[in-house]
């Protein structure tokens, strides 16, 4: 029986391929992000347009990778997939360009969310109420937890002082988190890369690649401020959210859980003055 098949049931199928989606799922989109690192030698390209490609592209694979992965490597998954990447190309899009432009990455969470009702494939990868509704008060707490942890030694430790208001470029930032960052994170690190290798080696096992391949995504991303204490603070805490969310999501059987508690981190994250 294939590990998709069964809806976070923590029994070991046993796959093939150790990559749990087909790399063609993703060539597009990384071929988009390579396109847009071009543009920056080619030339005085606006650097909006570089951002809307290199963000839409990253998240677009992430995403299209969970998708292929929810099928179970078959037909059908194409399609939601571009469409998803299409909002949020169109989201991008609009926070670089208009004023309050950010409003259009909740579109992505609310087609993800009609999506799911007509494709039951979807549950596979975690994209389901959770089973427990206590879980969505520990996902809060776990989220709260660590970004008042995070606040607290960023402020009296570090000395980076909280972000006062204004507070349309909180609200943009919290928007793009529940539109791209934290939604295409989870469905790609906990729904697909956790969400498998649990099932073929145990907890531990997903829960330790899930992090690793998290850790990455962090460590590489450009736009972190590169400092050594913000390298090492963002080691830890990801650490910790990234095997909190495992357990969360091997808890409930659900995304939702998980992708609350790193909503809250990062609303969290987002009061510091780290520039």
């Amino acid at each position: 029986m294939d590990a998709l098949s069964q809806l976070f049931d923590p029994g070991r199928g046993q796959g093939r391929s150790w990559l749990p989606f087909p790399v063609r799922a993703i060539v597009p989109f990384v071929l988009l992000v390579l396109g847009a690192v071009g543009m920056i030698h080619q030339g005085p390209v606006p650097h909006q347009i570089v951002l809307t490609f290199a963000g839409a592209g990253f998240h677009s694979a992430l995403l299209s990778a969970a998708f292929a992965s929810a099928w179970g490597n078959t037909r059908g998954w194409q399609r939601p997939a571009w469409l998803l990447a299409s909002l949020l190309f169109l989201a991008m899009l609009s926070a670089q360009l208009l004023p309050r432009g950010a409003i259009f990455y909740l579109l992505v969470p609310l087609a993800l969310w009609a999506l799911g009702m007509r494709h039951p494939q979807l549950r596979r990868i975690g994209w389901r109420w959770p089973e427990d509704r206590l879980t969505w008060l520990l996902g809060a707490g776990v989220g709260l937890f660590l970004g008042g942890h995070l606040l607290l030694s960023a402020s009296r430790t570090l000395g980076y002082p909280l972000r006062p208001a204004p507070v349309e470029p909180l609200l943009a930032a919290i928007a793009y988190d529940a539109g791209a960052n934290v939604l295409s994170a989870e469905l790609f690190f906990r729904g697909t890369i956790f969400n498998v290798w649990q099932r073929r080696r145990g907890f531990w096992v997903g829960a330790i690649l899930s992090t690793g391949a998290c850790l990455l995504r962090y460590v590489l991303d450009p736009t972190l401020p590169r400092t050594l204490e913000v390298a090492i603070g963002t080691l830890f805490y990801v650490t910790l959210l990234s095997l909190a969310s495992c357990a969360l999501v091997a808890l409930s059987g659900s995304l939702l859980p998980s992708i609350l508690a790193s909503l809250f981190f990062f609303a969290a994250y987002r009061t510091l003055q780290l520039w």
